[in-house]
């Protein structure tokens, strides 16, 4: 059965079998992100008991902590944060609500 698709890899239409890779490719960069993720924070917490106590004592942090915690777990190079005043980092200057990555 031929598939009416405009998806092209240098010049030529792709597969069926390569138009089914790609999904499950990101799927399961998707979920080995996640899990490295969440295995991450599980482990920092079980080793760093103040931190729990820390968030524990309002949960509003854990919106906060959530994103620092993918931003440092996350096994991506660069991930960037938006930083609420200007500040130097690192000697250079970043104006407010400007967004910054180190790596």
């Amino acid at each position: 059965m031929p598939y009416d698709t405009k998806a092209k890899s240098q010049g030529r239409s792709l597969s069926r079998v390569e138009m089914m890779g790609f999904p499950n490719l990101a799927f399961a960069g998707g979920r080995d992100t996640v899990i490295h993720n969440i295995l991450s924070v599980i482990a920092h917490l079980a080793m760093n008991p103040s931190d729990l106590e820390f968030l524990s004592k309002d949960p509003k942090r854990i919106v906060d902590a959530a994103e620092e915690y993918s931003r440092v777990f996350m096994p991506h190079t660069h991930i960037g944060r938006v930083c609420p005043v200007k500040t130097n980092v690192h000697r250079f200057p970043v104006e407010a609500d400007a967004r910054v990555s180190l790596g």
